[in-house]
């Protein structure tokens, strides 16, 4: 690897309207450990947004954003309840209202368990009755082998479709019991992902785990492995929220966090953590 070589950067349009164009960055051993060490923070709205650049990951090429997949990961743990879990509800209804025509979106709700809406194939159907008994806990079986997911895909002409978002929006409770995050976040990440399409996990909770450090090995080793096409994003709800768990999920997994202490601020804040999660990203190709 050559070393004191600045960047050559080559741009390929790929039409006319130089609308879309393919971005190769030749780096050599001194800028390439500059970019690894300057991965900071950077504070883009104020009020504790943090985004963690995920340009830095080498390997893989520049392709259209759209359609997207977003993967919803909501705390319905007992952390969650009142005003909390209000404005949780509304800031779904606001970030569904912006995804983009084509996108494909799962919820997820978890506790001491977790559903997924719509049901995975190889999952146990599950109600929604309150979770306060061990026998009710962890009753989904492990999926042992990736599989196909169970996307909604979202079709704004589709009246049905509203009306089951809605649904789904509103059974989102603190109904759960504990926070138990790696279970869901394990059999999510087995949900087979189509090569050259984004695939966004938000993260909304109020809580803390206590099993932080595996969680964030999860998602670091996921991001490394999809090579920039798997993002995580982390909300963290009011002052229970672990900072540990929120900033480490958007580190590792080259994303954004945000943290809401004022009520009110929520949805605003939630919408940053959308545009963000829907701005396309420039990815290193070449490095020597």
């Amino acid at each position: 690897m050559r070393t004191n070589v600045p960047p050559a950067i080559n741009i390929e349009y790929m039409n006319a309207s130089e609308s879309e164009a393919i971005v190769s960055i030749e780096l050599s051993e001194e800028n390439l450990r500059e970019q690894i060490t300057n991965m900071a923070s950077r504070d883009l709205y104020a009020d504790n947004i943090i985004e963690y650049d995920s340009n830095n990951t080498p390997g893989s090429s520049v392709v259209s954003a759209q359609p997207m997949e977003y993967v919803f990961l909501i705390d319905c743990s007992g952390s969650m309840s009142g005003t909390f879990m209000e404005n949780t509800r509304r800031t779904m209804s606001l970030i569904m209202k912006s995804i983009d025509v084509g996108s494909k979106v799962i919820f997820c709700r978890f506790g001491s368990r977790y559903i997924l809406k719509p049901e995975q194939n190889g999952q146990a159907a599950v109600d929604d009755e309150d979770d306060h008994n061990d026998h009710r806990r962890n009753r989904q079986p492990r999926v042992p082998k990736m599989r196909d997911a169970n996307w909604i895909h979202i079709d704004d002409e589709d009246d049905e479709q509203e009306e089951t978002i809605k649904h789904y929006i509103s059974e989102i409770n603190a109904n759960l019991g504990g926070t138990k995050i790696q279970g869901p976040l394990l059999d999510i990440l087995q949900l087979t992902q189509d090569p050259g399409v984004y695939r966004n996990i938000i993260i909304l909770t109020g809580g803390s785990v206590t099993n932080t450090k595996e969680v964030l090995d999860v998602v670091r080793e996921a991001t490394i492995r999809h090579e920039g096409y798997l993002r995580f994003f982390s909300l963290g709800i009011g002052s229970g929220a672990s900072t540990y768990l929120c900033d480490g999920i958007a580190k590792e997994g080259r994303g954004s966090v945000v943290y809401v202490l004022n009520n009110d601020r929520i949805q605003a804040k939630a919408c940053h953590i959308y545009e963000n999660a829907y701005r396309k990203r420039f990815i290193l190709l070449n490095s020597s």
